[in-house]
């Protein structure tokens, strides 16, 4: 079963500039979304998903994502062996949605299986194997790859798998957009002129090699929330 997309924000949704290319793009393909941590690339597409009302299955590469979490895996199960499909390649023959957050950390088999099915979005003839079985890919079925070129441990990724999506360079969240996410997220008002200060001068750091460690808009949310604590 592929899960229903949510889509948890206190408040409005603020919605990237970027939005209505993300949304034409997946109605045309695949889409990868590249740009700096806490810039909404992943809120993004569970907020759309929950507007389309598409189910959605994620999956995290961080942890070394290899084919066999995309595929799915045999399990013993009352003495007998079960094969259990995941959420991707479910989604993939339902024709659901699926989010690889952080793709250029999987590793070389994930990312070659990807390739292989993606390569006729709209079109039937897409096949991938599982526990033995051919199965099609759906033609509505999308995948959305989400990452950050700049994070230690990623790779470089195939420009033939790259060439299956469509790119949009997502801009860091910064000045008033930046603010209208700190507000729809709960900070306390007296908090977001300074966490947009120090996010925006922390982050053009780090652009510098001032400093070695990115400080995104997720770390000035916790910061804010620590400090309405103490």
């Amino acid at each position: 079963e592929v899960p229903i997309a949510t889509s948890s924000v206190n408040g409005d949704y603020v919605n990237p500039p970027w939005l209505d290319e993300l949304a034409g793009a997946s109605k045309i393909g695949h889409v990868e979304l590249m740009g700096p941590a806490g810039s909404g690339k992943t809120l993004a597409v569970h907020h759309l998903a929950v507007e389309q009302g598409k189910k959605l299955a994620i999956i995290t590469a961080d942890g070394g994502l290899r084919k066999r979490d995309l595929v799915g895996q045999r399990e013993l199960i009352g003495g007998s062996t079960i094969f259990t499909a995941a959420e991707f390649a479910a989604a993939a023959k339902n024709g659901d949605w699926a989010l690889i957050d952080e793709a250029n950390m999987a590793e070389p088999d994930a990312m070659a299986f990807i390739n292989g099915m993606t390569d006729r979005p709209n079109q039937e003839g897409s096949t991938f194997q599982v526990a033995g079985q051919t199965i099609e890919v759906h033609p509505g079925f999308r995948c959305f790859m989400t990452r950050n070129p700049n994070y230690v441990g990623t790779r470089r990724m195939n420009e033939a798998l790259r060439d299956r999506f469509w790119t949009i360079e997502v801009p860091p969240l910064s000045g008033k957009a930046l603010a209208a996410m700190f507000k729809a997220h709960g900070m306390q008002a007296s908090f977001i002129n300074t966490g947009v200060y120090l996010t925006d001068s922390l982050y053009k750091a780090w652009t510098d090699n001032r400093i070695a460690y990115q400080i995104s808009p997720r770390r000035a949310l916790a910061a804010a929330d620590l400090t309405a604590a103490l």
